[in-house]
């Protein structure tokens, strides 16, 4: 079975808790790869605004990347992405070195508001620099991630960005929260040939078993025309997620048990992202 996921907070685990990338307690550690024939997993770099040595602690996260890629595992594909570019707006050099790791996408904020935009649980719209910042994802080829943003920022960047994911999300009309989207702003990603990474953790499933509320959300944009659009984005070392890895077989398993053909599960555990991420692959 092969697996793209397009969003995990592995590097965040490995810097916080001082882990190896093999800990057996990673759910997208490099453990987990015996699961798949072949295995794409992006990594974000992640930091809370409110920390003072940023840019720091973003070369940590970005240096247990660069281990990752040197052990050139086969069948496996490490990415770099960035959820929430605040740390930017504090030491903007670091954009070259994203660059120079090949970030396929960024997150202009997390929950909250910064320099570049407002998130999910904040009010206002993209600001001058979340423009600008924008143009320069245009000029590097770099896509913008809209998870976390409100409904605002989420709109506005939109229309500035040449290519868009939500990298790790659900559907409000499934179930109403703050971090999902709905149909409408799923119809804009998918008009500008974006991918919709569905989320494991509960809280966005509505507490639901993560089973059903992953076929519900993945039955609900199936029946409005996503069916090559649709991904997934585990949120695995982020989130309080009650499964793992190892569980994604049987996920497979219960979509093709739910009724979805086999040839579109395998769009949606691999090959939608995949054909999406190889014309960014530097």
């Amino acid at each position: 079975m092969d697996y793209f996921d397009l969003h995990c907070d592995t590097l965040n685990r490995i810097v916080d808790e001082n882990l190896d990338f093999f800990s057996v307690s990673l759910f997208a550690g490099g453990l987990s790869n015996v699961h798949f024939d072949k295995r794409y997993q992006c990594f974000a770099v992640w930091t809370d605004d409110k920390r003072q040595d940023k840019s720091e602690y973003i070369k940590n996260c970005i240096g247990e990347f660069r281990k990752i890629k040197e052990y050139n595992l086969s069948s496996f594909k490490p990415i770099l992405t960035v959820e929430n570019c605040g740390f930017l707006s504090d030491d903007y050099s670091l954009l070259e070195v994203l660059l120079q790791n090949d970030v396929f996408c960024a997150s202009l904020t997390w929950n909250g508001q910064n320099a570049f935009a407002s998130g999910a649980y904040s009010s206002g719209g993209i600001t001058a620099k979340g423009r600008e910042l924008i143009k320069k994802f245009n000029e590097n080829n770099i896509v913008c991630d809209l998870a976390h943003l409100n409904y605002e920022s989420f709109n506005s960047a939109l229309e500035i960005a040449d290519n868009v994911i939500v990298s790790h999300t659900c559907i409000s009309e499934i179930f109403p929260s703050k971090r999902n989207i709905t149909l409408q702003m799923a119809n804009r990603v998918k008009d500008k040939n974006g991918l919709i990474g569905i989320c494991f953790y509960p809280e966005f499933l509505g507490n639901k078993n993560v089973f059903e509320g992953v076929y519900e959300n993945i039955y609900f944009l199936l029946q409005n025309g996503f069916e090559n659009n649709i991904a997934l984005g585990s949120d695995f070392d982020g989130a309080d997620i009650p499964i793992k890895s190892a569980d994604l077989p049987k996920l497979y398993e219960y979509l093709i048990g739910k009724g979805i053909k086999k040839s579109v599960t395998e769009k949606i555990f691999f090959k939608n992202a995949y054909n999406y991420y190889k014309n960014f692959d530097k």
